[in-house]
This record gives C-alpha cells, structure tokens and sequence, in this order.
C-alpha cells in the first residue's frame, strides 16, 4: 500500500510484487477483505508496469475474485472473474476462459 503511493521514488513493478506479497499474508492470515483490495491495487497498479506478464495479470484476477468471494463481495467477485474471462478470451487463452468460468461458478450463489 505505502509502496504503490511512494511513486516515483519506488519502482512499479516491485511495489506490485509487495502488494501481491501483502495479499497473499492476509489470505493466510483470513483477512479477505485486505487481500481483495491489495489484489486489486496490485491489478490497477500492474497496467503501467511495461512488460508485465499478461498471464500473471490474469492470475492477479482470480486471486482477487477469489479473494473476494471469501470477503463475502460476491458480487465483486463476480464482476473480477468475468474481467477475466474476458482478458483471457481478448488474448485467445481457452484454457484460461475455462478457469474462470470454474472460479465463476464458485461465487455464484446456489438457490
């Protein structure tokens, strides 16, 4: 969080690592909410990186779907596994679309 607001004076891509970093803590430590928005600063933040890899960027939507379908935002979960679906279907990635169709389907409320 500090690092992403510390700009110019850190490079990008390593404040993304530390927020990435930041989120995985927090899931292991069941802090849903903090590991969503660290996600999402980290996938916010990733787009200015030149060169980032569009598979990790994909990867960063999940675990932020993920994250907060474990929050209890389904419907933010919702909205982050469809962003990446369509990332994945943009980019030809079949096997990716079918990942987050699953992940999905796991924050999709059951009647």
């Amino acid at each position: 969080h500090h690092l992403l607001r510390a700009q110019p004076f850190v490079e990008l891509a390593r404040a993304v690592d530390w927020s990435v970093l930041a989120a995985e803590q927090a899931v292991t430590e069941h802090a849903h909410e903090e590991a969503a928005w660290f996600y999402k600063s980290a996938l916010e933040a990733s787009v200015n990186v030149p060169g980032f890899a569009p598979e990790a960027r994909f990867e960063l939507m999940l675990a932020h779907g993920l994250a907060c379908h474990n929050a209890g935002e389904l419907a933010l979960a919702l909205q982050s596994r469809a962003e990446a679906m369509e990332f994945a279907r943009g980019r030809g990635i079949g096997r990716d679309v079918a990942r987050a169709i699953m992940s999905a389907e796991k924050s999709t409320p059951t009647p």
